[in-house]
């Protein structure tokens, strides 16, 4: 039998250190804590990548309504301007008598004593002596 020096307990503690002297209990609760530090810090640059590219489809998306909508509007006003161009037409001298001709209306034209204009004249209350029941910034007279 040969003779060794310390106990079974002290040799079997010796093979579960490393040369450096530290338990390598240790050093595995620094490697975690390095591991839990990088994916900690991968998983916050992917929501951040995730959440410019939800807000980039959004901002895609509202282009695009507002695209829609510009040429929504310059229809709607290029159908007010035919509208408007149209009334101008109907409302023409000669549109008017082409009408009365074809529904064969008797009309005749109006004596001079028949004919009344409207004006709108501003005046001040306060000169007037009127009441509140005239509007405060014009009147209109008859000539």
């Amino acid at each position: 039998m040969i003779l060794t020096t310390g106990s079974k307990k002290n040799r079997t503690l010796k093979k579960h250190q490393n040369n450096s002297g530290f338990d390598a209990g240790v050093h595995f609760k620094a490697a975690l804590t390095a591991v839990f530090n990088v994916v900690l810090l991968l998983s916050v640059i992917f929501c951040i990548a995730n959440a410019r590219i939800v807000l980039n489809n959004k901002i895609d998306k509202l282009d695009q309504e507002a695209r829609n909508l510009r040429i929504k509007i310059e229809g709607l006003q290029l159908e007010s301007e035919n509208l408007r161009m149209r009334r101008e037409k109907l409302s023409s001298w000669p549109e008017i008598s082409r009408r009365i001709e074809r529904f064969k209306l008797n009309l005749r034209a109006p004596r001079h004593t028949q004919i009344r204009q409207l004006a709108i004249v501003p005046y001040n209350l306060r000169d007037s002596g009127e009441t509140d029941a005239y509007s405060a910034g014009s009147r209109l007279s008859q000539r």
